[in-house]
């Protein structure tokens, strides 16, 4: 892929990043001076009536309330859809704690020599898909949706409406502040790498997903550059099950190694 084309996909992924943290905070404001065409926010959200909601998120009301919603699956099919279809973009493209972290990685690699994950580290890698059962056990057993209420981007969400209809602003986002300085003083990207359980699930959905990064062997002059700057600590050269298509190694690659398909 010529350096000219590697270049765009940094630039929309940053108009997409910066949009959805726009909207984010631009529905509470709307909802405010009596516009509802849009409500909620990315877990769970309404647009002109039809709902759409997160896997997870679904998965973890059936859970707490021990009850299967027909209508609450059926809102889950875009998100499902689009994951079958550009894998786990939600997670690279669109959620804000993403962005966040991805400031908090610039600092980070600011302060220590930016180099690709241990690799007796990746084992940890494991983690979030083990979350997403305990979860949805705390689920079952509280009658509680606790990662909804945990999860980053829905933190982000309840601040904003309590900022706009409240004027205060929530402590919750203490919980966001405090990731990000592990992850800038500790263990980089640990967020996205070794916790988030919707990551995991998107990663599953998209596990046969049709856009994909392929890796041209000939082209390659191993300089690893992938590796080290893939946010999740992927080898992008091998298709690996928990790339969120984000296209950075593709940027990085000098030699056009890597490329969608």
């Amino acid at each position: 892929m010529p350096q000219k084309k590697r270049s765009h996909i940094v630039l929309w992924r940053r108009l997409v990043q910066v949009s959805a943290i726009l909207l984010l905070a631009g529905i509470p404001v709307m909802n405010l001076i009596g516009i509802h065409a849009i409500m909620g926010n990315f877990s769970s959200m309404r647009i002109m009536g039809f709902s759409i909601t997160m896997p997870l998120e679904a998965l973890e009301v059936i859970a707490a309330s021990s009850t299967f919603d027909f209508p609450l699956f059926f809102s889950t099919l875009i998100p499902i859809i689009l994951t079958i279809l550009l894998g786990a973009v939600f997670c690279s493209w669109i959620c804000p704690q993403n962005t966040v972290s991805e400031l908090g990685d610039i600092v980070h690699c600011k302060l220590y020599k930016k180099k690709a994950p241990d690799p007796t580290k990746r084992v940890f890698f494991i983690i979030p898909f083990f979350l997403i059962f305990l979860v949805l056990i705390v689920d079952t057993i509280f009658q509680m949706t606790i990662f909804t209420l945990l999860h980053p981007a829905a933190i982000v969400a309840r601040t904003c409406v309590s900022f706009v209809f409240l004027g205060i602003i929530s402590l919750q986002l203490f919980f966001i502040v405090i990731i990000l300085c592990v992850e800038i003083l500790g263990i980089r990207r640990v967020w996205c790498r070794y916790v988030c359980p919707l990551g995991a699930l998107l990663s599953l959905l998209g596990l046969k997903r049709i856009l994909k990064i392929k890796f041209n062997q000939t082209l390659c002059n191993h300089c690893l550059s992938c590796l080290s700057t893939c946010p999740f600590g992927n080898d992008p050269r091998k298709e690996p099950l928990r790339c969120r298509n984000c296209g950075i190694c593709i940027s990085t690659c000098n030699k056009g190694a890597l490329y969608y398909r």
